[in-house]
């Protein structure tokens, strides 16, 4: 998990009773689902960052852009320039540019669009990284046909899942690192640095089993839409990640009620 912070640990209702879970060794689950209902002022706000829209934006249509024969121009066409450098990492570092000079063009560069744009680069480098076998061989022409494997429904909602699932552990993360930074020690909720850690996994985990929601409705929505329209609009690639963050943000809640 990251440490970008939005800020320290707030002192309001919510997350106080975050603090006693986490001092009172409750599970992982209910400590994610309380810490999401504390934070959905948070991730409502990022529904709406101009650096997500964008994110979401590239993560719907990269995956149709690299399935077509002009891999490089459809890229151009999302605001990536890819430089003639198609391998893995030509791709994270065009798409890492993409986003930074997207949030300089529209003077938002928040911590949230931050968090949108690490889960973005780790999404796209998880999906195609452990694919390709050979480090000296093609990488070009590997990392654009692992990029399009995910434009089919089924192969695109477990991408959409993951950045979901990145994206929500990024930011509950960071209002809950100062408070477990405090929580190592002897007598402590982490004995070691290695109890962190595997709490770290855990919490995860956990954010990407509750990002599952998202997965059930993205395969549909996308192969749908490619089906009627054949491309997507911008305002299509928002409307999704809107409904994916409203949607998120109802499981997230739901889960808190049952912790």
């Amino acid at each position: 998990m990251g440490h970008l912070r939005l800020q320290k640990f707030p002192v309001t209702r919510r997350w106080s009773q975050v603090l006693t879970l986490l001092e009172t060794n409750a599970s992982t689950a209910a400590i994610a689902a309380a810490s999401a209902s504390a934070a959905k002022t948070a991730l409502r706000a990022a529904a709406h960052d101009p650096v997500f829209e964008q994110a979401v934006w590239i993560l719907v249509n990269a995956p149709i852009a690299a399935r077509g024969p002009d891999f490089e121009e459809d890229l151009r066409s999302l605001g990536v320039e890819l430089n003639d450098d198609p391998t893995l990492v030509g791709i994270t570092s065009a798409v890492a540019t993409a986003l930074d000079h997207h949030g300089s063009q529209v003077g938002a560069r928040t911590d949230l669009g931050e968090l949108a744009h690490t889960a973005l680069l780790e999404t796209i480098s998880a999906a195609c990284a452990p694919r390709i076998d050979d480090l000296f061989g093609d990488q070009a022409n590997s990392a654009r046909s692992l990029l399009a494997s995910y434009s089919s429904g089924d192969r695109f909602a477990k991408l959409a899942r993951d950045f979901f699932a990145r994206l929500t552990a990024k930011t509950l993360d960071t209002f809950l690192s100062r408070a477990l930074s405090d929580l190592v020690g002897v007598d402590r909720r982490f004995q070691t640095d290695f109890e962190r850690r595997a709490f770290d996994a855990a919490f995860s985990n956990h954010c990407s089993e509750t990002a599952r929601i998202v997965e059930e409705f993205a395969g549909g929505w996308y192969g749908k839409h490619l089906w009627q329209k054949g491309s997507f609009q911008r305002s299509d690639a928002l409307k999704f990640g809107r409904y994916a963050i409203t949607k998120l943000l109802k499981e997230l809640e739901r889960r808190h009620g049952e912790g």
